[in-house]
């Protein structure tokens, strides 16, 4: 499977824009709108709200748009999800005394509050890893800073390098 090609304004930020290459692709569409400015969806529950508002609010800035809200909201949903198994997996260990496991027709078994919880886990780290809020992702968005005029030019280059006078005139 072929890596996902590189966003034009990263390579700018990268110095590694080359005209030739980059100028053919289609124009990258900006979606509209700042997710900060609007509120969690309705169907979110009290804590999952709470749970949007951290999330907007630690989010990398200037990254989410409006059209990320469905995939935020799940996000909060699978989080909220994985804090209610974990709380109901402490309250059945404090009960019967049989840490991670359950009484079951053919004997101990494997509490389902664990497999809740991975499986949300899971789902957790890749939304995460899309949305920029682990490292790696981060280092995937660039900085925030915008290239500075002329800096794509092939002959701005020359500017770092120091002219010596021979001497001669």
């Amino acid at each position: 499977m072929p890596r996902r090609p590189k966003p034009v304004d990263l390579h700018h930020l990268e110095r590694t824009y080359q005209r030739v290459r980059h100028d053919r692709r289609a124009v990258e569409p900006e979606a509209p709108g700042d997710l900060a400015e609007l509120k969690a969806p309705k169907w979110l529950t009290e804590r999952q709200r709470a749970i949007w508002d951290d999330v907007i609010k630690r989010a990398p800035r200037g990254i989410l748009r409006a059209i990320d809200a469905e995939l935020v909201a799940a996000y909060c949903e699978l989080v909220d999800r994985h804090q209610r198994a974990a709380e109901a997996q402490v309250r059945l260990d404090a009960g019967e005394g049989l840490p991670l496991l359950v009484r079951g027709a053919s004997g101990l078994m494997q509490s389902p509050y664990l497999r809740v919880m991975s499986q949300a886990v899971l789902l957790m780290v890749r939304i995460q890893s899309e949305l920029g809020f682990t490292p790696a992702g981060r280092a995937g968005l660039g900085s925030p800073k915008s290239p500075t005029a002329g800096e794509d030019n092939t002959w701005s280059v020359l500017r770092r390098f120091p002219v010596i006078d021979g001497g001669k005139g």
